[in-house]
């Protein structure tokens, strides 16, 4: 108990602060686990929990021209007035990296992380869930530039606004981040609050409800986690986050050291995923467990007998378990090799022509959704009753003055508006 830095008070020192367990601390004023003034340590590898402010600073607080360095911490279950977890003011320029901030509650704002007074902070690799704050930001509260990459920000709660982030009269860089599941009073400030003349970027991000502009390679989708409930937010194989990020700006390596990228593009959140396989046999093991529900299965078996290798639908993104995983009428060893289609994919091409349909009963190319190139897709000329194998034979197109709007395509659900335009 002390009336500030009640754990650990760095004054005008920048010592090594690793591999300690710092908890149930309490101080009056600021930084009950460690305060940092005019200070820049290394705080890395240490559990800091259960530490109390009255003020500010639950788990760590950060003064006056302070920039430590705090990675690789879990920093858990601490409790203040604002900024819980960790607390910067005043010029104070942390970067925090790889660290799991979790459960940390305040009374006011900023449940996890707050920032204020000049104070630019950067967040990379970290792990960001469950906070909670009675007014704005329960994830991350800031009155300061901020710049985040490669964050997995989830299941935050404020009372009021900007249940992961909340962020105002400052500049917000967000890339290669997961905001999924953090709450409002307020629905669509819930995931990022931003009120500000200063830029915001928020690029190349999966966010619960969407954002952005498509040009921004954002993305609205579960990050299918391996067990979000129990805390791991590594990816699973079928991850729609993987190679979905940009390498501009992202930290070489993850929260677990692993380099990015891994695969053909950088992922987005903290976990850089890795191929998971403990037998050896170059197929995912989370993967095997779906479907086999056991690692029994050998790559060169062919479980359901469609002539595939279970190595071999693993690599074609089909069922091991099922010989028509699409249900089109065509085995997965016919789409792989044969025709080249999506085996997962009833209709490759998106003509409105199922791949056996378009190989057996109208000999039309399944990856080619115009096949005699005429501008017809496949599927209308079939609907139209004319030969999509003849560029010559086409439907008329349909005309109505009264489509002012668009699309025009000439079609009966896209009529053109002017007569010239069907005759061109």
């Amino acid at each position: 108990f002390a009336e500030r830095g009640a754990g650990i008070y760095c004054f005008s020192s920048s010592p090594s602060i690793t591999k300690n367990i710092i908890a149930n601390n309490r101080a009056v004023e600021y930084g009950g686990g460690i305060l940092c003034w005019l200070s820049s340590p290394t705080i890395s590898h240490n559990t800091i929990t259960g530490n109390v402010s009255d003020n500010y600073g639950g788990g760590i607080w950060c003064y006056l021209y302070s920039s430590p360095m705090v990675s690789s911490n879990v920093i858990a279950s601490n409790k203040a007035g604002s900024g819980a977890g960790i607390y910067c003011y005043h010029h104070s320029s942390p970067t925090i990296d790889g660290n799991t901030i979790e459960n940390n509650s305040s009374y006011g704002h900023g449940g996890g992380i707050y920032c204020e007074y000049e104070s630019d902070v950067t967040l990379i690799n970290n792990a960001i869930t469950g906070n909670s704050a009675d007014y704005q930001g329960g994830g991350i509260y800031s009155y300061s530039d901020l710049t985040l990459a490669n964050n997995t920000i989830i299941g935050n709660s404020a009372g009021e606004t900007g249940g992961g982030i909340y962020s105002v009269n400052a500049s917000l860089t967000i890339i290669n981040s997961i905001l999924r599941g953090n709450e409002a009073s307020v629905p669509e400030d819930s995931q990022i609050y931003f009120r500000s003349n200063d830029p915001l970027e928020v690029i190349y991000c999966d966010i619960e409800g969407g954002w952005g502009e498509p040009g921004d390679e954002n993305i609205d989708a579960d990050p299918l986690f391996v067990d979000p409930s129990a805390g791991d937010f590594h990816l699973r194989y079928d991850s729609p986050c993987i190679d979905k990020g940009t390498a501009e700006g992202a930290p070489a390596v993850d929260f677990e050291g692993d380099q990015r990228p891994q695969g053909d593009g950088v992922d987005i959140g903290m976990d850089e995923w890795r191929l998971l396989d403990e037998d050896g046999d170059g197929m995912d093991d989370i993967w095997e467990r779906d479907y086999f529900g056991d690692l029994s299965q050998g790559a060169d078996g062919d479980y359901d007998g469609d002539g595939l290798s279970n190595l071999e639908e693993y690599q074609h993104g089909s069922d091991p378990t099922d010989p028509d995983t699409d249900g089109d009428g065509l085995s997965d060893y016919d789409e792989g090799y044969t025709y080249g289609t999506d085996p997962s994919e009833a209709d490759t091409d998106g003509d409105g022509l199922s791949d056996d349909d378009e190989v057996h009963t109208h000999g039309t190319d399944p990856n080619n959704a115009d096949t005699d190139g005429d501008g017809w897709t496949d599927g209308l000329e079939v609907d139209a009753g004319t030969d999509p194998l003849d560029p010559g034979d086409y439907p008329a197109p349909y005309v109505d003055d009264d489509n002012t709007s668009g699309p025009w395509d000439g079609t009966e659900d896209h009529p053109y508006q002017y007569i010239q335009d069907g005759i061109d």
